[in-house]
């Protein structure tokens, strides 16, 4: 009778050794491709903001270019203008400088308008304080300050832009 000497045996190792390589390279792929899908949807995203912040920019720039190219005085001053992006934002009217209050009023004018992809709205907040002319010369003019906000939604994504923009006239 034969006695099998089970501590020496060695038959199958390489088996089982192939099939814990192979099950640790299995995780590693399953973990690379969890990484690459999750670094995709970020670059995907990145370029989402990246082009609504191009866009409201680009609507705000369209609206300081509206602006200086504009020579009746009347469509530069939003209680007369005929420009429906054009709203008054000056003291009287009741437009405060409060950071809270100027995000609900910049969130009021951007929600009436037609729910476009890119938007333009200008607040006029009249003369500069301290610029204003003196009205005995004929030649002189006033200084007169507006924000601008430029506003791209796509792909469920939103960027507000804003910039400030003084003309003379």
């Amino acid at each position: 009778m034969q006695i099998l000497n089970t501590a020496n045996n060695e038959n199958g190792f390489v088996l089982v050794a192939s099939l814990m390589i192979l099950m640790i390279l299995v995780v590693l792929g399953i973990a690379a491709i969890n990484t690459t899908t999750i670094e995709q949807q970020i670059a995907g995203n990145e370029k989402v903001a990246k082009d609504n912040f191009y866009n409201a920019e680009a609507a705000a720039q369209e609206g300081a270019q509206r602006l200086e190219n504009e020579n009746d005085s009347d469509n530069l001053r939003a209680k007369r203008s005929s420009f429906k992006w054009l709203f008054s934002g000056t003291d009287e009217d009741g437009f405060l400088d409060d950071p809270a209050e100027w995000q609900a009023i910049i969130n009021d004018l951007l929600s009436g308008l037609n729910n476009s992809a890119i938007s333009l709205v200008a607040i006029d907040k009249g003369v500069v304080k301290g610029k204003k002319s003196s009205s005995l010369k004929i030649t002189s003019s006033s200084l007169y300050e507006y924000h601008l906000l430029g506003r791209a939604t796509k792909n469920n994504g939103q960027k507000i832009i804003e910039i400030g923009y003084k003309k003379r006239f």
